[in-house]
């Protein structure tokens, strides 16, 4: 057996601050921190975990929002748990994004959040989100589930969380919005890594040289 990690095109996905002040324009997001999500909009992903914590953050963080870029059968019940925990002007369900204003979304972030668990029917193969985000410069927060470790570095590109550890995830989020350079260096890292190991001239390599051990 071999396994072929997946990657990403670091010069599609990359630091933009100028792009994302645009993409903050348009959309009419106010000034502040943010947390982001890219991903479907069901039930595994953990979006209402990131809502959760958001709202248990509020009050030691003035100016953070969350802005989660997706489409799902879900959208309705996150809008309503954001009203329920008093958060709706602080979580942005954004369900129009096209792929051509996806990097600079990632952009809009200080920390990328996917704090996804395993149900009965579901679970995280990999992430390429995870590949995306750090491209851009993001430092992550993620749950040991599925294939996410493959994606993300623990205490290198970000921090790794147990699944249903909201204490965990929480202390993880506050430690990187505390500290400038943590967010820094793992930004760097995870940037870095994609320019090295998580891109699309790796993964091609990869195969061919699976190819060539076959004698394809």
């Amino acid at each position: 057996m071999r396994v072929v990690t997946l990657g990403t095109d670091p010069e599609r996905w990359r630091p933009d601050v100028h792009a994302a002040g645009e993409f903050r324009r348009r959309r009419d997001l106010p000034d502040g921190r943010w947390l982001v999500t890219v991903a479907r909009l069901v039930a595994y992903k953990g979006i209402d975990t990131g809502i959760h914590l958001l709202a248990s953050l509020c009050a030691d963080h003035p100016d953070l929002h969350y802005a989660v870029i997706g489409r799902g059968e879900d959208e309705a019940a996150l809008r309503t748990l954001a009203r329920e925990l008093g958060v709706a002007d602080r979580v942005h369900l954004l369900t129009d994004v096209g792929d051509d204003e996806l990097a600079a979304a990632y952009s809009v972030g200080d920390v990328y959040l996917g704090l996804t668990r395993e149900t009965s029917t579901a679970v995280e193969g990999f992430g390429i989100a995870f590949v995306e985000a750090a491209a851009c410069g993001l430092p992550v927060v993620a749950t040991r589930s599925g294939g996410i470790p493959d994606a993300v570095v623990d205490g290198v590109t970000g921090i790794l969380t147990e699944p249903g550890d909201s204490d965990g995830a929480r202390n993880a989020i506050v430690r990187l919005l505390n500290s400038r350079d943590l967010r820094a260096r793992m930004g760097s890292a995870g940037r870095s890594r994609v320019e090295y190991h998580g891109n699309t001239r790796r993964v091609v390599a990869d195969l061919r040289a699976i190819a060539a051990e076959l004698g394809r």
